[in-house]
C-alpha cells in the first residue's frame, strides 16, 4: 500500500510521472540556455558577423536558430516525454478564433497606430540594437524583405514559451506554474537587450501566456509580436530611408 501511495505522488494529473514532467523541462530550458550563448548574433564570431553582408547574416542566423536550437528540441521533448502533439502545443489549430480575433485585431492596430505616430527616437537605447539586420534603414524594399524572417524567428519564440511551455508544461503542472516558468525563460533571454524591452518581455509574457491558454493556440500572440516587432524596426529605420 505505501508504494502505491509514492507511485501515486510521483505522478500529476492525468498520470504522468513527474520526472518525465521534470525531463521535458530540463530539456527545454537547455535548449534556451544553448540558443541565448550559441544562437543569437551576439553569440557569433567577430570575423563571421562582421560587415555588412556579416551583419546579415547574423540576423538571419538569429531567426533560424530560434527555431533549430529552441523549438525543435522542445517538440521532440513534449512529443517523447509528455504525449503532447502539435495541436496539444496549439501549433496546428487556430482554436478559439473568435476569441482570439476579438483580441488580436485591436492590439496589432494600437500598435501600429502608436509606433506610427509617435515614431521612436535614433537616440533611443532600442534603436542601437533593432532593426537586427542593419539593412533594413536602406529603404521600404529592405524592411519588407527582412519582415519574412521574423515570422520564423516568432515562431520559434511562441511555439517554444506560450506553446510548449504554457501549453504543453501547463496542461501538466498547471497554468500559473507554466506561466512563471515561460514569463521568467523570456524575460532572461532578453538579458543584454535594451531595458525597455527586457521589462516589456517581462510585461507580455503573462498577456501572451493568456492568450494562448484562452484560445489553445499560439498564433495570436504570434502576429502581435510580429506586428510589433515589424514596427519597432519601421520605427527606428524610416527617418533614414530615402
Amino acid at each position: 500500500m505505501e508504494a502505491d501511495g509514492n507511485r501515486e505522488r510521483d505522478r500529476v494529473p492525468g498520470g504522468l510521472p513527474q520526472r518525465r514532467v521534470a525531463a521535458a523541462g530540463l530539456v527545454i530550458i537547455l535548449a534556451c540556455t544553448l540558443y541565448y550563448l550559441w544562437g543569437r548574433k551576439a553569440g557569433l564570431p567577430d570575423r563571421i558577423s562582421a560587415g555588412s553582408d556579416g551583419t546579415h547574416f547574423a540576423a538571419v542566423y538569429q531567426c533560424v536558430a530560434a527555431l533549430v536550437i529552441m523549438l525543435v528540441p522542445s517538440v521532440l521533448a513534449a512529443r517523447f516525454l509528455l504525449g503532447a502533439g502539435f495541436r496539444d502545443l496549439g501549433l496546428a489549430t487556430l482554436g478559439d478564433w473568435r476569441w482570439g480575433l476579438k483580441a488580436t485585431v485591436p492590439v496589432c492596430a494600437a500598435a501600429a497606430l502608436f509606433l506610427l505616430l509617435l515614431p521612436i527616437s535614433s537616440a533611443d537605447p532600442l534603436c542601437a540594437y533593432y532593426p537586427l539586420d542593419p539593412k533594413v534603414r536602406s529603404g521600404v524594399a529592405a524592411w519588407l524583405a527582412w519582415e519574412p524572417w521574423y515570422l520564423a524567428y516568432y515562431l520559434g519564440w511562441e511555439g517554444t514559451f506560450r506553446g510548449v511551455v504554457q501549453l504543453g508544461l501547463g496542461r501538466k503542472m498547471g497554468f500559473v506554474p507554466a506561466m512563471l516558468l515561460q514569463a521568467a525563460l523570456t524575460t532572461l533571454l532578453h538579458a543584454g537587450n535594451p531595458p525597455s524591452e527586457v521589462l516589456g518581455a517581462l510585461a507580455a509574457a503573462p498577456l501572451f501566456g493568456y492568450a494562448a491558454w484562452r484560445t489553445g493556440s499560439v498564433w495570436y500572440g504570434l502576429a502581435v509580436h510580429f506586428v510589433v516587432g515589424a514596427g519597432v524596426d519601421a520605427a527606428c529605420s524610416v527617418g533614414q530611408w530615402p
